[in-house]
């Protein structure tokens, strides 16, 4: 059946039915019929986003308007609904893109005579407030594409209906869908604040500041480090003295700046960026928060690939932070959680083909002992048929990264680039985390060096937590594994999960925001998407 033939048996249907619906009911009704067969005179003068779930939403409910009363106006619980939509600017997203700015027009024309207007106003208001719950509920952004979705969830439909049936306040029912961990709020929080500072950037700091300077900038510095809790308010004002010295250093360790307590110009960029903050960095790192769980587990390993640490987190508080080494930015670490399962002391390596043909296999050919000088094998074969080969007799000016038949593992030792412990939480990425051969690249403050994997500054204190909290073995037995210079696995009494995650933005454990270097450049995309509408004009 054609949508014209569709239309015409509904126009029909409606003419001959007695319903004892007011004016405005028995059109909405109407307009609800059109909707069902997805007719394009059922979206009025603007394009809804979602039809589909209004058309459930009424069924469930009955055709008759939520949001207005008899004479168009809208009702209480529809100026609560215009309320939450406008207010989705709070929360890092954009009201515009849920009709608030057509609702608004509409409600500042005169709707008393026009039944079509007050029901595109009825749909409107339905079609917004679905979709910015959704979106406050699993984020707009597509975490895998990156595109911006569109389609209301069933789970949101449902939570609505289910209020409606428990008589909740509708700020209530909205509340309780959006991400309650004090991380998130406290961005929310400073979301509010950044905007309040966009009219007040009447100071600048371009002076190197150092102590015994007295400047006016340095009232501005001491002000800063006061409001962000580094500095005592009794010790603000416009001398360098040796308290905002150290306040300076403390605020730079914890910006991975160089802690000697001068403002130069790292410093000063870091202090005015923290100060009046970026929306488009808050509201990225938010919509992060919306892919989260709802609850962390009581015990976890978390990675922030941007700011490079790693926390362990038991029954709520922080054990153990320490620097971490991640992946360069063409071997991005990437974001995904898992388990950890195990633990191997005094790993071998089995080097990954990518990297023996990419990076081993050029060094090879210009030194062929190479490998043992790395303590290291080369093998062809697998399983039974796996052999040792001698890399001295290997022609290797006729192999290249396309034909390079051989795997390499590095044997336990000083030398291994696991060094003396991995974490294994078996995953498609082959990530892990490990200790390393080369401490030293922990005093770079951009520590993006690694393959993919994560290296550990502080690995044996991590081995320390674990086997404590997770194993049945005891220090002693532990230290016996790694002087025995063998390998040896350890399977954990109970998986760990590790969210290997990427904030750009986020709170410390004192509640403070961190802003951090957009390391591999993700934040463009979702703030692209972001910023997508479905909506005309907006």
């Amino acid at each position: 059946m054609s949508n014209l033939i569709k239309i015409l048996f509904l126009v029909t249907c409606l003419i001959a039915s007695q319903v004892s619906l007011g004016a405005i009911n028995n059109r909405f009704q109407h307009r609800l019929e059109f909707l069902t067969i997805g007719a394009q005179e059922a979206t009025g003068e603007l394009p809804l986003i979602d039809p589909s779930a209004l058309v459930k939403l009424y069924d469930q409910l009955g055709p008759v308007p939520l949001w207005i009363d008899k004479e168009g106006r809208l009702n209480s619980t529809g100026k609560e609904a215009l309320s939450l939509i406008e207010k989705a600017d709070a929360l890092g997203l954009t009201a515009a893109h849920y009709h608030n700015d057509n609702v608004g027009r509409l409600l500042a024309s005169d709707l008393r005579a026009d039944e079509g207007k007050q029901i595109d106003l009825e749909l409107m208001l339905s079609d917004g407030l679905l979709v910015l719950a959704t979106h406050y509920q699993f984020g707009k952004v597509n975490p895998q594409s990156l595109e911006s979705q569109w389609k209301v969830r069933d789970e949101v439909l449902k939570s609505l209906l289910a209020s409606f049936a428990a008589k909740t306040p509708l700020s209530e029912w909205f509340a309780s869908l959006g991400p309650h961990q004090e991380a998130y709020k406290l961005l929310e929080a400073e979301l509010a604040r950044v905007k309040e500072r966009k009219s007040l950037k009447t100071f600048i700091m371009d002076k190197s500041l150092k102590v015994k300077d007295v400047h006016p900038q340095v009232g501005h510095l001491s002000r800063i480090l006061a409001e962000f809790g580094y500095l005592a308010p009794e010790l603000v004002g416009e001398e360098f003295t040796a308290d905002i010295k150290n306040a300076v250093a403390k605020f730079q360790q914890e910006h991975s700046l160089a802690a000697d307590g001068v403002v130069g110009p790292a410093t000063r960029q870091a202090l005015m960026y923290t100060y009046f903050g970026d929306e488009n960095t808050l509201k990225v790192n938010m919509e992060r928060w919306r892919w989260n769980p709802e609850q962390f587990e009581d015990f976890y390993v978390s990675v922030n690939i941007a700011s490079f640490n790693l926390r362990y987190v038991f029954k709520g508080q922080t054990q153990l932070l320490m620097k971490t080494i991640v992946g360069k930015t063409y071997r991005k670490t990437p974001v995904f959680s898992d388990k950890m399962r195990y633990f191997v002391v005094n790993p071998s390596w089995s080097v990954p083909p990518s990297i023996a043909r990419k990076d081993i296999l050029p060094k090879l050919k210009s030194n062929p002992l190479y490998l043992s000088e790395m303590n290291m094998l080369l093998l062809k074969g697998w399983g039974q048929d796996q052999v040792v080969v001698d890399p001295t007799q290997v022609d290797w000016s006729a192999l290249s990264a396309s034909n390079f038949p051989y795997h390499i593992r590095q044997l336990p030792g000083d030398k291994n680039a696991l060094g003396k412990i991995k974490f294994m939480f078996p995953n498609e990425h082959n990530v892990y985390l490990h200790d390393t051969n080369d401490p030293t690249l922990f005093m770079q403050f951009s520590r993006a060096f690694s393959s993919g994997c994560i290296r550990l500054e502080k690995p044996m204190e991590l081995l320390e937590v674990i086997a404590r909290n997770h194993t049945t073995m005891d220090e002693a037995k532990i230290q016996a594994m790694l002087s025995s210079g063998k390998e040896s696995t350890v399977v954990l009494r109970e998986p760990v999960p590790v969210h290997i995650q990427y904030w750009t933005a986020w709170a410390d454990d004192d509640k403070r925001i961190h802003y951090r270097h957009d390391l591999y450049e993700r934040d463009p995309a979702i703030s692209k998407a972001l910023a997508d509408t479905f909506i005309k004009g907006s």
